[in-house]
């Protein structure tokens, strides 16, 4: 290897003057106001909500089409049309299915029969709306008159434009960005807050929350033409579906949308409201301790996302929309025998990058983009490339076969300054005939390309993200919030910190950094994690390491070595009880600076 040096750079986060004071001013205490002005939570004379309630959500009405595709669905449910719902297959797909399904056949009464549901499956048919996906939907026994897309359908103008030949109208609803010829001219409506003419003011939103924006326009539109008999149905319910989705598709947690959904779900999760609720935390050891937003994103999603990754994604959405526990519990059993061939995949894929990469990689280079051959899958290549930029710090593409062996598919992640969607908007603009397809958002986006263009992409590639970021904005990096006094680690921390949930992309959990004595050492599961007990000032604090190092490594860290650590305080729940547990992300030898920015507070 080169020698380049990949170790993460120790940064603390910046204080956003006006949100400390807005902290301080709502009642927060200094060290949650510092937290929440790391993370520029509120602008200038505005109100901070860190904690909304439903009442706070922006008026669905600013949406453009809207209400056009409502009183078209309206018209639909009334005639008793056959609907067909076609929807991404992740989790924020997975989650506007449940959502438009149980919708439609529950809450307004359209009979089963006149629901259709079609997912792609993601290694043989490819992202969106497809051309096998529109040949399923043009081959069905019964016709739906109605298709209604969610969490895609923007870059799908083609496969639209084959179902309105046939006679079947389209209504688009989706989050991501929209092609640069302009929105899909052959669907009837499109419902996104991404369109240039949309003035609905939050434009983070997911696509599971588009989806049940939409129903509520429906239910108007229902309640209007006196449909229900009695009092029209709660959609409360709904969001715990929504929440999840907001949690797993990674969108900005500073937007008082999100975080008011995401609340607002886990009261719901927490509850067991449902059948899939009550059998996720059974299965994953959350009956006597609270889930988070974390545990939806580290121990609900991957689970719904990989079955996708190496199978049909049905599984998800009936795992979502199980009527009994019994039939959850099959659902999950399924789901975990998918998470486990997943994570046997993602390990050999990222060792065999890893491998092929680092060597690779200049001290300038952006950019990482990787064609991983025949051993690569797409299920899982996206994952690979979160992996990749964790590790080197640099916007990532990860190539594998497509069915067509002259094309391969791509998943790009990128780092904070750099909008791959935006990205790639460049590359099209300077290769109008290289990207054969490609959609997204900042964080994420998926492609396919020519296998013969792979060069001049990765250098075309290259040369638009640094349209967007310098060699200053690349490399790993770990942020926290400072520095935390060993006195002021306590276990009523804990609850403090809770004030701040949810926590997740642009809101991130806490982490401190602090120097301790390393007592004692265990290793623990498979070897690459380690228990330890730390030490500062007489203080003594258990801690876990995951991830330290590999199976046949010597310990990252010695029993009496004094290092500099990135920790976060956490609750371990155990047989009942809450206890106080630092989990490490990093430590370093004490010589090296422990913050490359030290952390001021405003005055």
């Amino acid at each position: 290897m080169n020698d380049l040096s990949f170790e993460p750079r120790i940064q603390a986060r910046p204080i956003h003057a006006p949100s400390f004071q807005a902290a301080l001013a709502a009642g927060y205490s200094p060290l949650l106001a510092r937290v929440i002005a790391g993370r520029a939570m509120a602008e200038p004379n505005a109100d901070l909500k860190v904690q909304p309630t439903l009442d706070d959500l922006s008026h669905p009405g600013s949406l453009p089409d809207i209400e056009s595709a409502a009183k078209r669905i309206a018209k639909a449910v009334l005639c008793h049309e056959t609907i067909a719902i076609n929807t991404d297959f992740d989790v924020d797909g997975s989650s506007s299915a449940a959502v438009l399904l149980y919708a439609l056949e529950h809450l307004f009464g359209l009979p089963p029969e006149h629901i259709q549901f079609y997912v792609g499956h993601r290694l043989k048919e490819g992202y969106g709306l497809s051309d096998p996906v529109a040949d399923r939907i043009l081959e069905a026994p019964t016709r739906p008159t109605l298709v209604v897309t969610a969490d895609h359908g923007s870059s799908d103008e083609a496969r639209i434009a084959r179902l309105a030949e046939a006679g079947i109208e389209v209504i688009v609803t989706d989050h991501h960005g929209i092609p640069t010829d302009g929105v899909p001219r052959s669907a009837s409506c499109v419902v996104s807050p991404a369109r240039e003419d949309s003035s609905y003011p939050d434009r983070t939103i997911c696509g599971a929350m588009v989806a049940f924006l939409l129903v509520c326009a429906v239910r108007k539109q229902l309640m209007a033409l006196g449909y229900f008999e009695s009092q029209p149905p709660p959609l409360a319910s709904l969001l715990g579906y929504v929440g999840l989705a907001t949690v797993a598709d990674c969108v900005d947690l500073r937007s008082v949308n999100n975080r008011a959904v995401i609340l607002s779900a886990l009261r719901q999760i927490n509850a067991g409201q449902r059948p899939c609720w009550r059998v996720f935390k059974q299965r994953t050891g959350h009956d006597d301790k609270p889930v988070t937003a974390e545990t939806l994103a580290f121990s609900l999603a991957p689970y719904l996302n990989s079955r996708s990754r190496v199978d049909d994604a049905t599984v998800s959405v009936r795992f979502l929309l199980s009527t009994t526990d019994q039939q959850a519990h099959q659902f999950w059993d399924l789901l975990e025998q998918a998470n486990n061939e997943r994570k046997a995949i993602e390990k050999a894929m990222k060792s065999q990058a890893v491998a092929a990469v680092a060597p690779t990689i200049s001290q300038g280079q952006l950019s990482i983009v990787y064609f991983g051959g025949k051993d690569f899958s797409a299920g899982v290549h996206g994952i690979v490339a979160s992996r990749l930029v964790e590790q080197f710090g640099r916007v990532t593409a990860l190539f594998s076969p497509d069915a067509d062996a002259q094309m391969i598919t791509g998943s790009c992640r990128s780092i904070p300054g750099c909008h791959v969607r935006n990205a790639l908007d460049h590359v099209a603009a300077a290769h109008p005939d290289m990207l054969v397809r490609y959609g997204g958002h900042a964080g994420a986006a998926g492609l396919k390309i020519r296998r013969a263009d792979l060069d001049t992409f990765r250098t075309a590639f290259e040369h638009a993200v640094a349209q967007q970021i310098t060699t200053s904005d690349i490399g790993p990096r770990l942020f926290t919030d400072g520095e935390l006094n060993p006195e002021d680690i306590r276990p009523s921390l804990l609850d403090e910190l809770d004030q701040l949930e949810p926590f997740g992309r642009e809101f991130e959990a806490t982490t401190f950094v602090g120097e301790f004595r390393c007592d004692t050492v265990k290793r623990i599961g498979d070897g690459t994690h380690l228990k330890l007990t730390l030490e500062s000032r007489g203080h003594h604090f258990d801690a876990i390491w995951f991830r330290a190092q590999n199976e046949d490594d010597p310990p990252a860290i010695a029993p009496g070595q004094n290092a500099s650590f990135v920790f976060a305080p956490r609750a371990n729940h155990w047989r009942g009880e809450k206890r106080l547990q630092l989990v490490v992300e990093h430590a370093a030898d004490i010589s090296t600076p422990a913050v490359a920015n030290p952390q001021s507070i405003p005055a």
